[in-house]
Formats: C-alpha cells, structure tokens, sequence
C-alpha cells in the first residue's frame, strides 16, 4: 500500500463516518461538528496505518533470523523508513490537537471546513513523503523463514547422499517438518527425536552446509554463516565409501571448514560399516538404513552432547 491509498481510505472512511453519526446539534454547530468527526476519524485510520508499519517493522528477530534478513532486505532502509515515520506521527499528533482546538472555536461552518481543509493538506504532504517498500518486504519474508524453535539442536552436517535424512528421518521416526528456506530451492529438513523425557531439535541442511565453499555464492556464504546461531552441536555425517559421489577428501574439507568458521561441538558419523579402515577419526560407523545402528547412534549423540 502506498501512501495516497491511505490518503484515500482516511478521507473516505471520514467522509462516510460524518454522514452516518447522529449530530444533535443545529445550524452551523451541526456542520462544526461534523469538520471534528471528519478531522478525528480521517487522523484515526491514517495513524493506525503507521502505527501499524511499526508495529511490523519492530518484529523480534533472532540472531539468526536477523542474519537471514540481511540478505534478504536492505534492512538499513527499512530502519530509516521506522525512523521517519516515528517522526511525522509526532508531527501529526501536534497538527492534529492545533486543528481539532481551532475548530472547536470556529465561528461558522466556513471557517471549520477551511481549518478541517487544511489539516487534511498537511497531514497529505506529510503522510506522501513517506516509503513503505523496505518495510513491507521486511513483513513479506517473514514468511519466508524457517521456523526454528527455541530447544536443544544438533545441526546435521555433511554432502548429500551420504545418509543425512535417511539418519534424521529414523531417529525422528519419520515425523519430519519441511521449512523454505530462502537462499535454495531445497528445503530445510527439522526432526524431533526422544532424549529421556524431553525432545531434541534435529536440522538438516540441504543446500546450505553441503556445498564446497569456492561454490558458494556471497549469499549462502552469509548463511552459512547465520547457522553458528542455531548450535554447536553438529552430527557429521560422511561416507568414505565415495559411493554418495563426493570424494573423502571433499568431505573432510567440508568437516575442517565447519570447525574452523563454526568452532562446534561434533560427532561423527560414517554410514559404510563394512569401510572402517580409514586414515579418519570417526565417533561411530552404522548403516543409516538400519533402525538399530539408527537407535544405537541416537542414544550415542544424546550422550555426546547433552
């Protein structure tokens, strides 16, 4: 919506609501209170409008979310957008307890709709200078994020096909929530798996952590980034086979750069059982096809960070 919109809804709905409110005075009086309706109600729907760009400009962000916003808003303009309508809500407030007083004195009819006229001009050119653009793109991505809840996470890590949501999918026992995310066309991958009498939050990130980073463009550099505020605990899951397509020396890669950018709590985990001789340090080996290796790596990892 843009400022004459509201210009126009303000005036309109002013207009409407004067001719339906029952006036019991008479003569010019009748007309002096109808200019105060009109000033009241066009003020009422303008600032509500304002108050409440505000009021979604002002939404609580995480740490996370607000890195994610960064690259997804020019967030700065957003803030000056705020600031400057902060300002002419105070302005209007002033104009309008000058105005409503004037009016109230008015001598005749004439002389309320040239003051009500000219609050009406002042509150336009004041209510034109303003820019919604940032703020409302800022409302509109809100949706966009991933909805992270606020518990105890471990982080999935590792190149694709090397059984990340074969792991998170038995462990969650298939109960998986799918979430955009806004710097893929893949999704994050969020499970819940049972640690004694409460639940943990598991994260796969397709997309994000799985790429070599001289292929990352400078946004998923900065999402990459964003993670080191979801948690410190991550499963990384790899496959020296190779058979997932990724060479072991990719994938160790991808391992040093999580522990040097993230410097994280991790387990490993290698999902070729029959392949344990490897020159790699690894937590425990399973095949991720398999609920008891699954169960017995779930109770592992409870342990290991929690």
């Amino acid at each position: 919506m843009d400022a004459q919109q509201i210009l126009d809804i303000a005036f309109r709905e002013a207009k409407k609501m004067s001719s339906k409110t029952t006036i019991r005075k008479k003569g010019e009086a009748k007309y002096i209170e109808m200019d105060l309706i009109k000033l009241d109600v066009a003020y009422a729907i303008a600032m509500g409008y304002l108050n409440t760009y505000i009021k979604q400009a002002s939404y609580e962000l995480t740490d996370f979310e607000k890195e994610l916003m960064d690259t997804l808003i020019d967030v700065p303009k957003k803030n000056k957008q705020i600031e400057k309508i902060k300002s002419i809500i105070k302005i209007l407030k002033k104009l309008k307890s000058e105005h409503e007083m004037k009016i109230k004195y008015a001598d005749h009819k004439k002389q309320s709709n040239e003051i009500r006229a000219a609050f009406y001009g002042r509150m336009s050119s004041l209510i034109k200078k303003l820019k919604f653009d940032a703020i409302e793109s800022f409302t509109a991505e809100l949706g966009t994020l991933p909805q992270i809840k606020k518990m105890d996470t471990i982080i999935i890590a590792g190149y694709p096909n090397v059984g990340k949501s074969q792991v998170l999918k038995t462990m969650s026992g298939h109960k998986i929530q799918t979430a955009a995310y806004p710097f893929t066309t893949k999704e994050l991958l969020i499970g819940f798996a049972k640690n004694r009498y409460s639940e943990v939050q598991l994260i796969d990130t397709p997309g994000i952590l799985d790429r070599p980073i001289e292929k990352r463009n400078s946004i998923e550099q900065k999402a990459l980034l964003a993670m080191k505020y979801i948690s410190k605990n991550i499963l990384f899951i790899m496959d020296p086979s190779e058979t997932c397509g990724y060479a072991l020396k990719e994938q160790l890669n991808l391992k040093k750069e999580i522990e040097e950018k993230f410097k994280p709590k991790m387990f490993i985990v290698a999902t070729k059982k029959d392949i344990q001789e490897v020159d790699v340090k690894v937590d425990c080996y399973i095949n991720a096809k398999s609920r008891e290796d699954v169960d017995k790596l779930r109770l592992l990892i409870m342990k290991h960070f929690f």
